[in-house]
């Protein structure tokens, strides 16, 4: 049985059971939140609470803080601040301030209050201390972006990805702030990346597609074509994203230097956008059949239908 499903089962028999439930299917609980990172931030504050508060002696010592950290933290996160503040109080009782785990959930604590620049204080006081702290360095990420300081949060991950280069969840945030900044070269550089990292997935092809079109020019439109091609074969023809992305191509390609002599000298380029159309209007008569006539128009318009 996988963790995850494991997880899923326990926080079921936890949330069947009446009253407070005994000290070893909450530790467990709590425990496997850890090591999944689950966001079951609701859960794991009630059910900490309840191992705190009834279950506290049979922890031990190492283990009374982690969940502390832990509860405090899943607090913040659904927006539980007095309990958090308790928390963290507690932990501040017990170590000394200027230890990471203080500063770590001080820093969180101003963070959820929206006091970002005084959260930052904490966060580069621990950098100071330990300069490869990957929780620390996606903190320093997101008080950024709370700021709206899109270009800083642009230097902090690219930073954290001259240590972890195979988070996938960081080149796709990077990639989001590079789309939202309007600088698409360094959004498609990103998706690239991810692309390296999870190749099957159709979305991230057409992610990455959806960027080279908007760069604009004949060899981006082709590949990019390339790539909602991917993701009609990975979904099946089922992507309507990457069906449009396959008639906008033939748009942009129609008419450009050289997007002519492309269309005769491969057959397939040629027949592409036809067979996308013709999906695309299938799709529409089984998904949405009320929106058929504006799709027909849309394509008739490019002479597609």
């Amino acid at each position: 049985m996988s963790s995850e499903q494991e997880l899923r089962e326990l926080a079921a028999q936890l949330q069947s059971s009446g009253g407070v439930p005994g000290s070893e299917p909450l530790r467990q609980f709590l425990k496997l939140c850890r090591e999944v990172r689950a966001p079951n931030s609701e859960l794991v504050a009630r059910y900490g609470v309840m191992l705190l508060q009834h279950h506290r002696k049979a922890l031990a010592e190492d283990e009374l803080w982690l969940v502390h950290e832990q509860v405090a933290t899943a607090a913040l996160e659904c927006g539980a601040c007095p309990l958090a503040a308790q928390l963290i109080r507690a932990v501040l009782q017990r170590f000394p301030e200027d230890s990471v785990r203080a500063k770590r959930l001080q820093g969180m604590f101003y963070e959820a209050q929206g006091k970002v620049p005084r959260a930052e204080e904490f966060y580069h006081g621990i950098i100071e201390q330990q300069p490869t702290n990957q929780m620390i360095a996606k903190r320093l990420v997101a008080a950024a972006r709370t700021k709206g300081d899109l270009p800083a949060a642009v230097e902090y991950l690219r930073t954290y990805l001259d240590h972890w280069m195979n988070d996938r969840d960081a080149w796709e945030e990077l990639a989001e702030l590079y789309l939202e900044m309007g600088l698409y070269r360094q959004a498609a550089f990103c998706l690239e990346e991810v692309l390296t990292l999870a190749p099957s997935e159709p979305n991230v092809a057409v992610r990455y597609a959806d960027a080279l079109l908007t760069l604009g020019g004949a060899a981006n439109a082709r590949t990019a074509r390339a790539y909602y091609s991917r993701a009609v074969t990975l979904t099946q023809g089922r992507s309507a994203r990457a069906l449009y992305g396959l008639v906008a191509c033939a748009a942009q390609l129609q008419g450009q230097q050289g997007g002519s002599s492309d269309a005769g000298s491969n057959p397939e380029a040629q027949e592409l956008p036809g067979a996308a159309a013709a999906a695309l209007v299938a799709l529409y008569r089984e998904r949405a059949p009320g929106k058929v006539p504006l799709v027909e128009a849309l394509l008739k318009r490019q002479g597609l239908v």
